[in-house]
């Protein structure tokens, strides 16, 4: 009744004899409640009268809010909005909850460690949200007072926060929540001001299969055919001016003609004397030929792999999988919410492969963890804040580069709650409004979130070639090795018969 659906306006010969009736105990900030006292038998003094929360200790505030008689009306002396002119809270103490510490040691106060920015990556949620509350508390003279949750029961969707808000054991969410459709039944979210997101980090794999195609791919189709066209031509040019120079016969001129060229593409010089010019003339030009195809093709088979994309799958459990990486994550207590998740791509991924992972190798240090991915073959699940230190750290720029994230928990904004019915709803609402555009916000979220280690693409160089890369290569020396050994057994079998 005395929210801000009603507006009260009490008529009484005296103040302090209105005081007395009123029944302050549902009172709050937005309380519209004002007292009208006759006061030379003309004139109406006006009241504002509110009451931050009389459960706590305070009591009510009185203000002259304006006059009013026949003749003049309605004078108004308050010119201020009614979340402006309450805003001094009058260091009245806000009690703010926070998850319960992962890496908080027992003897360090929650106050201490939660400014403890020499450890920012560690609890960083919990420490963004206290600084911002700090702001909060300064902005309207409040006292805030840290709480630190009970653990996470296991398959407790709402999370502890969420349920000593319901019981009202504390005014504000401490750490900002995820806004699901149970806790939106008992909470009034207020603002959103954390990204919030984990993930399966790992190193990309190598390229493993076998591809033909980057034999023929530094030149396009066009260039192929003409390049072929241009060695046909000077093997019939030159087989006709060997058998100028050397005399020999049709069969034996075209066989060194391609012998001669091919060797000259390939770099190799020949055993043949050049008396003449136009023998020489055509040899000259085979080898600039040659070199320049060969200097080319070099070329681009070298910028072709300096260029080449680092492979990457989609973000997606399914396509993680498929890897077949061993994995395990950093101890997280709402993990399980993640795989309660009514998704199918999630479902599979927790019954078809996480439950069968041992229980002993689910969960390891963030360290260790980094430690594995970095050796290929591993993925940790973690949050960014905790994993980028130590991959800033650890790995190299290529490492880095390498890395691929696929998401468990999507990025979402977390934000800050009351109780359903609280009177810091609005003025929560605006407060934290107001340091969100002012900058601080900004400022916490650059402080306290770690940036994602960046990928220099200009510094990175060609990887060392594979087994699967040079197979091609190794292909067509069996495929000539096969079809001399064809040939030898063919030539083998007449020179007996004869």
């Amino acid at each position: 009744m005395f929210g801000e659906i009603h507006y009260w306006l009490i008529l009484g010969p005296e103040l302090e004899y209105l005081l007395r009736l009123v029944d302050d105990r549902t009172f709050g900030l937005s309380t519209e409640f004002v007292i009208a006292v006759i006061s030379d038998g003309k004139d109406y003094q006006l009241y504002d009268v509110y009451n931050i929360q009389k459960d706590r200790g305070t009591t009510l505030n009185i203000t002259l809010l304006g006059k009013w008689n026949e003749i003049s009306g309605l004078n108004i002396s308050l010119k201020q909005t009614k979340f402006v002119r309450r805003s001094n809270m009058h260091r009245f103490i806000l009690r703010a909850m926070f998850f319960k510490c992962t890496y908080k040691p027992s003897h360090i106060p929650l106050d201490d460690y939660l400014s403890d920015y020499a450890n920012a990556t560690k609890d960083a949620r919990f420490k963004f949200g206290f600084q911002i509350l700090r702001s909060f508390a300064d902005l309207y003279n409040f006292s805030l007072k840290a709480l630190e949750s009970s653990a996470w029961e296991q398959g407790d969707t709402l999370g502890p926060i969420a349920r000593a808000l319901e019981r009202n054991a504390c005014d504000i969410t401490g750490t900002p929540l995820n806004v699901n459709a149970e806790r939106t039944r008992i909470i009034k979210f207020v603002h959103e001001d954390w990204r919030f997101r984990t993930f399966f980090i790992f190193r990309n794999p190598q390229f493993n299969e076998v591809k033909a195609e980057v034999i023929f791919r530094s030149f396009d189709n066009e260039v192929w055919y003409f390049i072929l066209l241009l060695i046909v031509i000077g093997i019939v040019i030159y087989a006709i001016i060997l058998q100028f120079e050397t005399e020999d016969n049709t069969i034996s001129s075209y066989s060194n003609s391609s012998l001669t060229i091919i060797g000259a593409l390939c770099q190799q010089g020949t055993y043949m004397q050049m008396m003449h010019l136009s023998t020489r003339i055509v040899f000259f030009f085979i080898m600039m030929f040659s070199l320049l195809i060969s200097n080319y093709y070099s070329a681009c088979i070298v910028s072709t792999r300096l260029a080449q994309p680092i492979y990457k799958i989609n973000d997606s459990l399914n396509e993680l999988t498929k890897l077949h990486l061993k994995m395990s994550s950093e101890w997280m207590v709402y993990i399980q919410f993640f795989f309660n998740i009514q998704n199918w791509e999630i479902q599979q991924f927790y019954h078809n492969y996480w439950l069968k992972l041992p229980e002993s190798l689910r969960y390891m240090e963030p360290e260790t963890g980094i430690r594995l991915v970095q050796k290929g073959g591993f993925a940790y699940h973690t949050h960014p804040d905790i994993s980028y230190p130590y991959i800033e750290k650890l790995l190299d720029n290529r490492e880095i580069c390498e890395l691929n994230e696929v998401h468990l928990g999507w990025p979402t904004n977390t934000a800050f709650g009351v109780t359903y019915n609280s009177s810091f709803q609005e003025l929560s609402r605006i407060g934290l409004t107001k340091i969100a555009e002012i900058g601080i916000r900004h400022r916490e979220t650059v402080r306290w979130q770690f940036r994602k280690p960046y990928c220099r693409k200009d510094l990175l160089s060609a990887s060392s070639i594979t087994i699967y890369e040079f197979a091609p290569y190794l292909i067509i020396l069996l495929m000539g090795m096969l079809l001399a050994i064809i040939a030898f057994m063919i030539e083998l079998f007449i020179a007996n018969r004869n």
